[in-house]
């Protein structure tokens, strides 16, 4: 019995220092391959120093969403932003009177505020993907991604 019992906590302990290993090099490899595949991408995008420019498709207004991107050192360094209303003029404090209505006013000024926080937040972001919609101004927002995506375009 004893014998039976010591032959058992051997062959144990045999198969455990063999799962073990076996799971830190396949865990090891695992690692590994996941920090190749992040290199990669990170590296996947390697944009032009220079200026470009994008612009969004026009809304139902005629209004668009126009960015002027310089790039250095391979990254967003600069970002203007022109939020133009159908006749191609940059929209301000007048912009939403001529509707005769305080509510669509405002709303349309609330909107011109929060497109003017896109372009800096995307040269501290360096990155679309990290830039968050501001509230009331989701479909300006919609709008400078496409106008950013095509100015990136060129980059590459």
């Amino acid at each position: 019995m004893k014998k039976g019992i010591i032959t058992f906590g051997v062959i144990l302990g045999l198969a455990l220092t063999a799962c073990s290993s076996g799971g830190e090099s396949a865990d090891t490899s695992a690692a590994e391959s996941l920090t190749e595949a992040v290199d990669a991408s990170a590296g996947a995008v390697a944009y032009k120093d220079g200026t470009y420019t994008g612009e969004s498709d026009k809304d139902e207004h005629g209004g668009m969403i126009k960015v002027t991107i310089e790039i250095k050192d391979s990254a967003i360094s600069t970002v203007t932003t022109e939020n133009l209303d159908g006749e191609g003029k940059e929209k301000g404090e007048e912009y939403g009177k001529e509707t005769n209505n305080e509510g669509l006013y405002k709303k349309a000024q609330d909107s011109i505020a929060g497109t003017a926080q896109y372009g800096p937040a995307l040269e501290a972001a360096k990155d679309i993907s990290k830039v968050d919609a501001v509230s009331g101004a989701t479909q300006s927002y919609e709008a400078f991604k496409v106008a950013v995506n095509r100015a990136l375009e060129s980059a590459k």
